[in-house]
């Protein structure tokens, strides 16, 4: 079990070594996303969300997949993903695990999610 662990983190971090390393491209999909816990809810948005991010950094066509903090407040939470393209990006939207937590989070969010999906800028 140890070993199956160690190569799991160890695809993670040639995949996130990966993703520095190669050159700013134009293309992809990013996405950022804001979501406000309600009060009380922190740690079980938090857990849900962070299922989320683990199945989400094994699909293929994730290139990054991160959630952030402010520092000075718990019950917000920003996500900054790149996807490979739009079809990923909607491929994931349709994935049973991230439908689960989509329907769980109208119960522990204060609002909808500001989601924004973004495309570079391209002279």
């Amino acid at each position: 079990m140890i070993a199956v662990l160690m190569s799991i983190n160890l695809m993670g971090i040639q995949k996130a070594i990966a993703a520095y390393q190669a050159p700013i491209n134009d293309t992809g999909v990013r996405v950022v996303a804001v979501l406000k816990a309600k009060p009380g809810l922190e740690d079980d948005t938090k857990k849900a969300l962070l299922s989320v991010a683990q199945e989400s950094r094994r699909e293929d066509g994730c290139i990054h997949y991160e959630i952030n903090q402010p520092a000075d407040d718990p019950s917000v939470f920003v996500f900054y993903e790149v996807w490979r393209s739009r079809g990923d990006l909607n491929a994931h939207f349709e994935k049973p695990y991230f439908k689960a937590v989509a329907d769980r989070l109208g119960a522990l969010l204060i609002q909808p999610a500001d989601l924004k999906i973004l495309e570079p800028i391209k002279p």
